[in-house]
């Protein structure tokens, strides 16, 4: 491929580290991984974030999913939800250990910057979240949908990618259910400092009807979800949801004051 860049070590501060400007270039730069000191490999972090990349695209999976991708996964997932810190490297002594850690809190940044610059709609195919084979995300559906696939963990999604206005789910493989607008008011009719999300539709594509219909969801639920400010429509055969979030007018001073 042709790569161009501008080599720097000729007037960087760290001559050694033989530093590089790339500079445009036919293809866009993947990053493969983060050596720190020769001593710690960071590839399977970025590989996590390559995976996630794909996953809320809808398309399938290219990097199987080994136990050190799946611990990646679950590992900036977890701290990103802050549900524990990352863990330390082990072995080595107390200075290895504390610039492994350095470079693992760099990765963690990285990972908070590509959360917060994913602004595309982002798309669940549960065809492919539940599929078992190399091409799937079976290992972290958890991540993703509840055990009877009624419900998007939307706490996980708004959380790691705040800055999402629209979210798509399809398609037969998602089970529509009353529990999942239950689930939906309870989430969403809460204010919280932790979900400081822009999210502002969601569509559910041709969702599984063996328990409820598309026309009795829209019958029981609409009145409940304009109560916490979210509308609720369908398409003219019945095949399709689309949830959207009612603005608040903001008040306008000059209109108070004349």
């Amino acid at each position: 491929y042709s790569v161009n860049y501008f080599a720097c070590n000729w007037l960087s501060d760290y001559s050694l580290d033989n530093e590089c400007l790339f500079i445009g270039g036919k293809y866009a730069l993947t990053l493969q991984s983060i050596v720190c000191r020769n001593m710690y490999s960071y590839s399977h972090y970025l590989n996590a974030m390559h995976v996630l990349s794909t996953l809320i695209k809808g398309k399938a999976n290219i990097l199987p999913i080994d136990g050190k991708l799946l611990y990646a996964i679950e590992t900036l997932t977890q701290t990103k939800l802050n549900l524990h810190r990352l863990p330390s490297n082990n072995g080595g002594n107390r200075e290895h250990r504390n610039k492994g850690d350095r470079a693992a809190s760099y990765v963690m940044r990285i990972f908070e910057k590509f959360c917060e610059n994913v602004t595309t709609p982002i798309y669940i195919n549960l065809i492919w979240v539940l599929d078992t084979s190399t091409n799937g995300y079976a290992p972290i559906q958890q991540w993703i949908t509840n055990d009877d696939h009624s419900w998007i963990r939307f706490d996980v999604l708004c959380t790691l990618f705040p800055n999402v206005e629209k979210v798509k789910i399809g398609h037969s493989q998602f089970s529509l259910q009353p529990s999942t607008f239950d689930a939906f008011i309870e989430f969403f009719g809460k204010t919280s400092d932790k979900r400081e999300s822009k999210l502002k539709e969601i569509v559910i594509e041709d969702p599984n009807e063996s328990v409820v219909s598309v026309q009795f969801i829209i019958n029981a639920y609409q009145s409940k979800l304009e109560a916490i400010d979210w509308i609720m429509d369908t398409n003219k055969f019945r095949t399709k949801i689309t949830l959207s979030k009612q603005e608040k007018q903001k008040s306008n001073l000059w209109d108070d004051l004349f």
